[in-house]
């Protein structure tokens, strides 16, 4: 430590900056408060004395710490009194004063087994490495078997170079083994690719002990893949474990991404089919080498060499391999050479053309659509979702019919695509189209698709309109045509689905909904009523939501079992408050209509009680809060169902 002042005496010459300071230091008193102690030393001597007598007070040990001379650190580090992050400094630099500072003994008398805590395992490593120097026996009642142990793995978990002077020369196999041995395998390795000496990687690499050899393979072979090793050591290492022969050491160093060229080409000799599969991932195998693992005669070793293969050369060889599993992988491959996906035949196996599709240009794409079978365009069908508007305006010539009907159908497709699918004069590839907005009505009520819904309503085909009739996004003009078809089948289909969807949006408590549809499509539910099919008109008669005034028209018609359906009625259908809401509108009356949300008031009663429809009087009739006045009115009404429901009740 330099640092700079002016002489003001001889003596001032000899002793450093931070000494001279010392000359008057501040110590704890005996009692309260503080004293000064001046100091009169004018040799090295006198401040190492101070530096290692145990009664220097700490304040003077800590500023005789700045101190630069060797001497007086060597001093510190023997003295009990020092404390301890100061004694653990000074052992890192003079390990061997750390046996003869009796702090030891005082730490083993007061709790046994805590001098070890409080040197720490830096500073044992550096007093190891020092005995081991110096030829001395370790001390046993420090360096337990189990202290060594947890030395070694906070050496090696810290990368502390230290660890490689002596204990790879260590007879123990388990200090050895700790040194190669860490979940973190591939950052153990660059710490020994950067720290530890030649001579270690060697020894390991020739360790007597087959179990070392083994662990070192391994090692080896978690080498990280993003970058080459720098040093030939590695290499040489290699070689030296290549002579161990054990098929397990060469199945580690067989998955080294990194072996060398002349190891990799041996490698391929070897009868074991786990090593020919990992040479297949080797970075810098020799072209010789990937030529005859592309020719090797298990399918598993080709489709490795597929997957991981960088070589042009060995790419186009296993293009032409026999197996369509080898193929395939090529074709997945993020090492293929884009050059080469156009020397694929587009005859081969669905699965490897659909992958290409994948990968390929537009215009190789289109070649496989006009060229390729027709299992091939089954196969890419699930890609359909990557048809940009552009491509498939050029190439819908070329696809197959069944598959344009079965695009309509799939979900993800670009709109322009699913307007031109509609649009197309073929009925079958309409179909999907309308199957697909079956699918998607309660989820999609954008604007584009109920223009596209509408216009399927008016379809000349049948099917098309008998799939599209019970979509819910279905506007009043469409819906009064798909009323109008001449098909009684799709007439009743199409007014369920709308009495439906009135009964759903009651239950569900729904009214704004039910009443946009009410005012839309109630209208045309009346015209109904008197349609020629008898199965329209009972759909309307049993159901507990349709309008008053087709219930009216039900109530005479001619069939009976019509008859009795609409008069089995006894809920008042919400669709007779909206009318009764727009009647009063009319004549500008504030009187209370609803009793809760849905059901009418005493006062709404009786309104209802003087309508000309018998439908909504049978329904006063039956309603529990109507006043005895208007029942004894109904009892002589002239329907006969009315009147009867009136008697049953006085």
């Amino acid at each position: 430590m330099s640092r700079s002042w002016r002489a003001s005496s001889p003596f001032d010459l000899l002793i450093p900056w931070p000494l001279k300071k010392m000359s008057h230091v501040a110590v704890p008193a005996t009692g309260a408060g503080y004293h000064i102690v001046r100091m009169t030393m004018k040799s090295l001597a006198d401040f190492i004395a101070v530096a290692a007598d145990p009664c220097t007070s700490v304040e003077q040990l800590v500023s005789l710490a700045d101190a630069p001379q060797e001497e007086i650190h060597r001093a510190l580090a023997r003295n009990p009194n020092t404390p301890v992050d100061l004694l653990q400094h000074f052992w890192e630099t003079h390990p061997d004063c750390l046996l003869e500072n009796p702090v030891l003994t005082l730490w083993e008398f007061t709790k046994p087994g805590s001098a070890v805590e409080f040197i720490g395992g830096k500073v044992l490593l550096l007093l190891y490495n020092h005995l081991r120097r110096k030829g001395e026996p370790l001390p046993s009642d420090i360096f337990r078997p189990a202290t060594i142990e947890d030395m070694v793995r906070e050496a090696v978990a810290g990368h502390n170079p230290d660890v490689f002077e002596f204990l790879p020369l260590e007879e123990s196999t388990s200090l050895r083994r700790l040194l190669i041995e860490n979940p973190a395998q591939r950052r153990l390795f660059r710490f020994f690719e950067n720290k530890a000496p030649d001579e270690v990687w060697l020894r390991f690499a020739t360790d007597p002990d087959p179990e070392i050899r083994l662990g070192f393979a391994n090692l080896i072979r978690s080498a990280p893949f993003d970058a080459r090793p720098q040093r030939s050591i590695v290499a040489e290492a290699t070689r030296l474990l290549m002579q161990d022969g054990r098929l397990e050491v060469l199945q580690h160093l067989a998955n080294c991404r990194f072996l060398p060229g002349e190891l990799v080409e041996k490698l391929t000799f070897s009868e074991d089919v786990e090593t020919r599969v990992a040479l297949a991932r080797c970075f810098f195998a020799p072209k010789s080498a990937l030529e005859r693992l592309a020719g090797d005669t298990e399918e598993v070793v080709r489709i490795s060499l597929a997957r991981h293969c960088e070589e042009k050369s060995t790419q186009r060889l296993l293009i032409r391999d026999s197996s369509a599993t080898v193929r395939k992988r090529l074709a997945e491959s993020s090492h293929l050479c884009a050059s080469l996906i156009e020397e694929f035949d587009l005859r081969d196996d669905p699965a490897v053309v659909k992958t290409l599709f994948l990968r390929a240009d537009d215009k190789f794409r289109a070649r496989i659509l006009r060229e390729a079978p027709p299992e091939v365009q089954h196969a890419v069908l699930e890609l359909e979702k990557r048809l940009k508007p552009g491509f498939y305006r050029a190439n819908k010539a070329a696809i197959l019919p069944d598959i344009l009907a079965r695009l309509g159908r799939v979900k993800g497709i670009h709109p322009d695509i699913i307007d031109d699918l509609a649009r197309d004069g073929r009925p079958e590839i309409r179909l999907g189209v309308a199957q697909r907005m079956a699918t998607q009505q309660h989820w999609r009520p954008t604007k584009r698709n109920i223009a596209l819904v509408n216009n399927l309503a008016k379809d000349s085909s049948s099917r098309i309109r008998h799939e599209i009739c019970t979509d819910c996004r279905l506007d009043a003009d469409s819906t009064a045509a798909l009323f109008g078809d001449p098909d009684p089948v799709l007439r009743k289909k199409t007014l369920c689905a709308v009495l439906n969807f009135l009964i759903a949006e009651r239950e569900g408590r729904r009214f704004e909904s039910y009443a946009n549809c009410y005012r839309e499509k109630a209208a045309l539910i009346v015209k109904l009523a008197r349609d020629p099919d008898h199965a329209v008109r009972f759909a309307i008669a049993s159901c507990k939501e349709a309008p008053p005034a087709a219930m009216e028209i039900l109530f005479e018609d001619a069939e009976a079992f019509i008859r009795n359906a609409a008069m089995t009625h006894e809920r008042c259908p919400y669709g007779v408050m909206l009318d009764l809401v727009e009647t009063k509108k009319s004549h500008m009356d504030c009187t209370t209509l609803f009793h809760g949300e849905t059901t009418p008031s005493a006062s709404a009663l009786r309104l209802l009680a003087t309508s000309q429809n018998p439908f909504l009087r049978k329904l006063v009739a039956h309603c529990k809060r109507t006043p005895m006045k208007e029942l004894r009115k109904l009892a002589s009404d002239p329907h006969p169902a009315v009147r009867e429901t009136a008697l049953s009740r006085l």
